[in-house]
C-alpha cells in the first residue's frame, strides 16, 4: 500500500479564517469595543475577509489537486505516484504556513486596536470598584461569569478542575528552571499570552510572540534565557530551556485527569469470544464484535462499535463513537478521538468503458495502527484499502498495512 500525505478535508484555516462566510460570533462580540472607531472596525474586518478569502483559495487549489490525484492515482506509475504525493504534500504545508501567517497578522491587529480600549474600559471599571468600596465587579452575562475588577488583596486565582493555586517559587522547582522575580506570586491556571490575565501562567518560547508577552496580563510566564531581560510582560519569570516541555510538567498539576472507573456498563454488547485484561473500561451503548481482544488499561467510550476480531493493545483510548471495523488493529497508548472511524473499504473503481457502470474494487485488507498514534477526526479516516488517512502533525505516526495474498501483512508503505 502507499501512505498518503495529510491533506484534503483538513481544514487548515483556524479560529477568525474559518472556511464559512462572514465575521466570526467572538469577533463580533469582542468589536462591540470599538463602537467609538467604526472606522478601525471596518478597517479590521476588511482585512480578516481578505486573509479568508486567500486561504480559501489556497484550500480550493489544494482539494481540487486532490480530485485529480484520486482520479488519476490508479493509472500511475509507484515513481509518478509518489512524485504527485510530494507536490500534494508541499502544497499542503504552503497552505499551513501561509494560513498561520494570516492569523498571527489578524490577532495582532485585533489586539492593536483592542489594547488601548480595554486599558481604559478597565481602568474606569476599577475606579468605580474602589470608589464604591466593592470587593470585586463580576460580569454575569459572560459565559460562566468573568471576573473584571477585584480587590488586589483577595485571592480569588481558581481554574476550572478546582486545584489550589501554586506559586511561582514550586513551579521553578517542579520545571528545574531559574525563578526571576517574586516567587510568592500564585497561578491557578494556563493560557496564551495575548489571552492570559491576572492568576494564569503563560510561557514565550519563540520571538515571534514577544510583542504578546510584552503586553500580556499573566502573573508568571515560563520563558527561554534569551528572554529573560525582555520589557514588559510578568514580573515574575521562570527561565527554562524548553517552555512547552516545562508544561507538560505544571499541567498535570494545576489540571489531574480523572481518575477513571474500570468495569462495564450493563448497556454494553460483548460478543462471542471477546476478552480482555483487566482493568478495562467499557463504556455505554459499546459493542464488541466476535472475538475482539482488548489489553490491559483499555478505555473504550460510550457507543464504540468494534468489529469482528478487532485487536486493541495495552492502555489504548477511544472516545465515544469511534468505529473499527472488522480486523482493525490498534498499537498500545493510541488516543482515537470522538467519531473516528478506523478501516473502512476505499473507493478504487475499475473505470467502465462504452457507458457501462464503473465496477467497486474490493478492499480486503485492514486496518493497523502503531504504538503511541493520536487519531483526530476532522472528516478523515483509516481505511483497509492501504491508505492512511491521517490529519497531519508529527503526532500521527499511523501505519496501515494490507495482508497480502498469502495472509502476511505488506511492509508499510508498499500495495499488497
Amino acid at each position: 500500500m502507499s501512505r498518503r500525505p495529510g491533506y484534503g478535508a483538513h481544514r487548515c484555516v483556524g479560529p477568525g479564517l474559518g472556511a464559512s462566510a462572514g465575521t466570526s460570533g467572538a469577533a463580533k462580540n469582542r468589536f462591540h469595543q470599538l463602537a467609538g472607531n467604526p472606522a478601525a472596525e471596518s478597517t479590521y474586518l476588511k482585512e480578516v475577509d481578505g486573509f479568508r478569502t486567500e486561504v480559501q483559495k489556497l484550500q480550493a487549489s489544494l482539494d481540487s489537486a486532490v480530485q485529480a490525484f484520486d482520479q488519476q492515482s490508479i493509472a500511475l506509475s509507484p515513481a509518478a505516484r509518489q512524485t504527485k504525493q510530494r507536490d500534494l504534500q508541499g502544497m499542503q504545508q504552503r497552505l499551513e504556513t501561509r494560513t498561520n501567517e494570516l492569523q498571527d497578522r489578524a490577532r495582532q491587529r485585533e489586539q492593536d486596536l483592542l489594547s488601548p480600549i480595554q486599558a481604559r474600559v478597565n481602568s474606569v471599571i476599577q475606579g468605580i470598584r474602589a470608589e464604591l468600596n466593592y470587593s470585586l465587579i463580576l460580569d454575569a452575562d459572560a459565559p460562566g461569569g468573568i471576573i473584571v475588577a477585584a480587590d488586589p488583596a483577595l485571592n480569588i486565582t481558581v481554574n476550572s478542575a478546582g486545584t489550589r493555586p501554586i506559586p511561582a517559587s514550586e513551579i521553578a522547582a517542579l520545571t528545574g528552571g531559574r525563578l526571576v522575580g517574586p516567587g510568592e506570586t500564585t497561578v491557578a491556571g494556563i493560557a496564551p499570552l495575548e489571552r492570559a490575565g491576572p492568576g494564569d501562567l503563560s510561557f514565550l518560547a519563540s520571538s515571534r510572540y514577544l510583542p504578546y508577552f510584552q503586553r500580556t496580563s499573566a502573573s508568571v510566564a515560563l520563558i527561554k534565557a534569551e528572554f529573560v531581560d525582555a520589557l514588559g510582560g510578568c514580573a515574575t519569570r521562570i527561565v527554562v530551556p524548553d517552555p512547552h516541555a516545562a508544561l507538560l510538567v505544571v499541567i498535570p498539576v494545576l489540571y489531574p485527569q480523572a481518575v477513571w472507573e474500570p468495569g462495564v456498563h450493563p448497556t454494553a454488547v460483548v460478543g462471542r469470544g471477546a476478552v480482555w485484561q483487566d482493568p478495562v473500561e467499557i463504556g455505554a451503548h459499546a459493542v464488541l464484535g466476535a472475538g475482539v481482544q482488548l489489553g490491559k488499561g483499555v478505555r473504550i467510550g460510550a457507543g464504540c462499535v468494534l468489529g469482528d476480531g478487532v485487536a486493541i493493545g495495552d492502555e489504548t483510548l477511544l472516545y465515544p463513537g469511534v468505529t473499527c471495523y472488522a480486523g482493525t488493529a490498534l498499537g498500545k497508548r493510541v488516543i482515537v478521538h470522538a467519531g473516528a472511524v478506523l478501516g473502512s473499504d476505499g473507493f478504487g473503481y475499475v473505470p467502465g468503458k462504452g457507458g457501462e457502470a464503473h465496477r467497486k474494487i474490493p478492499h480486503v485488507g485492514r486496518c493497523v495502527i502503531g504504538d503511541d498514534v493520536q487519531c483526530a477526526f476532522h472528516g478523515w479516516r483509516f481505511g483497509a484499502d492501504g491508505r492512511c488517512r491521517a490529519a497531519p502533525g508529527p503526532a500521527s505516526r499511523a501505519c496501515c498495512r494490507r495482508s497480502s495474498s498469502a495472509g502476511r501483512p505488506s511492509p508499510a508503505g508498499s500495495r499488497a
